[in-house]
């Protein structure tokens, strides 16, 4: 009777040990893989009013320009990595592209319209955290920073009326940052949404040529506020 209470005792130690060394090497691969990795990848839409100053205020009121930048559509696509604990990094592609026109103005003695075409296509890099005491439920709070390489260019139009229509284009590449602060939602397995709000700062530079060929450099403001919505596949 006690060799098969010492027996017992020996295979319950056993089972035990076996059990402890199962969830502790369990616990060390869930921490490995919480480690690094894809988080997500997805697509985003949304608006981005930049308030590009020195078009608004100077160049289009000083040519009589009634229209203006006023805010235009940003697409994009991402992919977030998780680094460590509630810490990730996001890099995205985007493109924002919008377009002012003139009302009928004198064009070298022709009367027609000038359009101005600005697209800013970019490579952002984020860096997004995420408060483990801010969630409830399915909801994902997030804040972050984030800066962009932009890649700029101006297409100019001129179309007086009765004669061919001019175009030239100007490129160059600049800088930005801006603040993050969003939200995500999990409404199924592997697939979430969400709201996020940035605010950018940040300008270029533009060269403008006057009428004897002299050459100035004008700061264009980009900062102004981005609201978008993204959708996520997550890992």
């Amino acid at each position: 009777m006690k060799k098969t209470n010492l027996f017992s005792l020996i295979v319950i130690c056993l089972l035990v040990c076996s059990i402890k060394t199962n969830v502790s090497a369990q616990e060390t691969r869930d921490t490995e893989e919480q480690t690094f990795g894809i988080q997500s990848a997805g697509i985003q839409v949304g608006w981005y009013n930049a308030s590009m100053h020195y078009w608004n205020d100077t160049y289009f009121k000083n040519n009589n320009w009634k229209n203006k930048f006023e805010g235009s559509m940003e697409y994009g696509a991402f992919l977030k990595l998780h680094i460590i604990n509630n810490l990730s990094v996001r890099t995205s592609f985007t493109y924002w592209k919008e377009c002012v026109e003139s009302d009928k103005i004198q064009i070298g003695g022709f009367t027609g319209n000038k359009k101005l075409e600005t697209t800013l296509t970019s490579i952002p890099i984020d860096i997004i955290y995420q408060p483990t005491f801010l969630m409830f439920e399915n909801f994902k709070p997030y804040v972050g920073l984030g800066g962009s390489f932009l890649f700029i260019q101006n297409k100019y139009t001129q179309i007086p009326e009765g004669v061919a229509q001019e175009e030239q284009k100007e490129q160059g590449q600049d800088y930005s940052g801006y603040f993050i602060v969003g939200i995500e939602h999990d409404i199924i397995t592997n697939l979430s949404i969400g709201v996020e709000f940035n605010y950018v700062i940040g300008n270029y530079v533009q060269e403008n040529k006057n009428s004897t060929g002299d050459i100035s450099e004008k700061n264009v403001s980009l900062m102004g506020p981005k609201i978008g919505i993204t959708l996520a596949y997550v890992f």
